[in-house]
């Protein structure tokens, strides 16, 4: 299985008189799962990179969002 995922945002305000603003972001996900069978067990790879650009955005004021995030994960299931 692959996805892959674009979440766009554009300017938001942050104040009543609409004078503050956080800049539009865009960020691009991907991933990639296989499931591998053995007899009634089986092994689950997945593979994920969020914010493939590294795009340095704020999801509220003064809170920066993370970077690049990488995360490779291994699921055994024994019967």
């Amino acid at each position: 299985n692959c996805w892959v995922t674009n979440v766009r945002t554009s300017n938001v305000y942050t104040s009543a008189a609409n004078s503050d603003e956080l800049k539009d972001y865009s960020v691009l996900n991907a991933g990639l799962s296989n499931n591998f069978g053995f007899g009634k067990n089986s092994l689950a790879i997945t593979a994920l990179v969020n914010n493939i650009g590294d795009v340095q955005y704020q999801t509220r004021q003064y809170y920066p969002m993370p970077g690049r995030f990488i995360q490779l994960s291994a699921a055994l299931t024994i019967h």
